[in-house]
């Protein structure tokens, strides 16, 4: 969702908390915070860092979301209570500066991400919400982040009222897949069936996330890359639809296309022969 889309949300939300005193349960779009961990620092970035930068780039890579803090959850009943925010809380959220939020992520993804953060009111009591744009590529961190809990080339997503990492199993890295698919005029994908075209379903960035999730399962070796390379020279086709003549011009996400379609097509005609059989 846009963040022109999340406002039109959390109009709505703040509306019906006003109007009924209702919640939307946590889910892949909200997710509630009574109050911010001050971890014994100073420093007002740091600790909105701390305490938000995972749940950030989890929304970032899902579809977008919406945290509102001074929301107590019980644990034990799920049951939401508006307890609103004090002012040490209220005086830190006032010091953030979001170009500064985005100078941060930009060093931890090499890509900035698009948030908003406002206050309002209920009766006496104050609160904040927290907008999260979802970006159309993946982001993924180049290094370990210790103090935000994010590790190098962990792929974190929104899911259900959790973060969800999408590289942790193939199962998790399937799932994340369809839901990224999903997301794109609903469009069903398994990528051990259905040809990527010209890399039209995914962004470069996503293309790049999966040759990442191959490497780290080691399912590409170096003798793939060598049949790879016998298989173009001997269908050229699959450089064409690239613009290309050489094997070397493709780009990685170009080089992973190919690979991809290589296996589905290995994989459909060896379901051939054994349905011959």
């Amino acid at each position: 969702m846009t963040l022109n889309e999340l406002k039109e949300q959390i109009i709505l939300t703040i509306r019906d908390l006003k109007e009924h005193g209702v919640f939307p349960k946590e889910n892949h779009l909200y997710d509630y915070k009574k109050e911010l961990n001050f971890f014994g620092i100073n420093d007002a970035l740091e600790i909105f860092m701390r305490n938000l930068a995972k749940d950030i780039l989890s929304f970032s890579n899902g579809n977008g979301g919406i945290i509102i803090l001074g929301i107590e959850e019980n644990t034990a009943t799920g049951k939401l209570n508006d307890t609103g925010l004090d002012s040490k809380n209220l005086d830190l959220l006032t010091k953030i500066d979001l170009n500064l939020i985005t100078q941060k992520f930009e060093k931890i993804t090499k890509t900035g991400v698009n948030i908003d953060l406002q206050s309002f009111q209920l009766g006496t009591r104050q609160f904040y919400y927290l907008l999260i744009e979802k970006q159309n590529q993946v982001l993924i961190p180049i290094n370990d982040f210790n103090d935000y809990k994010i590790k190098k080339g962990e792929i974190l997503y929104r899911a259900s009222s959790k973060n969800e990492i999408a590289n942790h199993s193939t199962q998790d890295f399937n799932r994340f897949l369809q839901i990224k698919s999903n997301e794109k005029n609903k469009t069903e994908v398994n990528t051990s069936s259905k040809t990527i075209k010209n890399g039209s379903m995914f962004s470069d960035g996503e293309l790049d996330m999966m040759q990442y999730m191959d490497s780290q399962n080691e399912m590409i070796n170096q003798n793939q890359i060598f049949e790879i390379k016998t298989i173009v020279e001997k269908n050229p086709k699959l450089l064409h639809q690239f613009k290309k003549t050489n094997l070397n011009d493709l780009t990685r996400s170009e080089a992973f296309t190919i690979e991809k379609q290589i296996r589905i097509a290995r994989k459909k005609k060896e379901k051939k022969m054994e349905e011959v059989c």
